[in-house]
C-alpha cells in the first residue's frame, strides 16, 4: 500500500471491505468470517453468553485464527441461529 498516512489507508481498507466483503441476509451485513461480536449481534445475544454455550459444549467450537480469536463461518451462524431458536422459540 501506498504511503498514504495511516487514517487515509484505514478508510480505503474500510471501504473496499464494504464493497467486496460484507452481503446483506435479511437487511443484516453478513460476511464468511465473522468474530465472536458479529455473530452475537446477527443472532440476538451478548458474546459471553456465546462463549458459554461453547465451554459447555451446546454449540461446536469455531475455528481460530493465528492470534487465537473465533472465527465463524456462515455454517457456523446457522447453527447457532436454529440453537438459539430451540431455546427461545422466537
Amino acid at each position: 500500500m501506498l504511503l498514504l498516512g495511516y487514517k487515509l489507508e484505514r478508510k480505503f481498507k474500510n471501504f473496499m471491505r464494504e464493497i467486496l466483503g460484507p452481503y446483506n441476509e435479511g437487511g443484516f451485513k453478513v460476511k464468511s468470517r465473522m468474530t465472536i461480536t458479529e455473530v452475537a449481534e446477527l443472532v440476538g445475544i451478548s458474546p459471553k453468553t456465546l462463549a458459554r454455550w461453547e465451554k459447555v459444549g451446546k454449540i461446536r467450537k469455531p475455528k481460530r485464527d493465528w492470534r487465537g480469536w473465533r472465527v465463524y463461518d456462515q455454517l457456523d451462524l446457522q447453527q447457532i441461529k436454529q440453537f438459539h431458536e430451540a431455546i427461545f422459540e422466537v
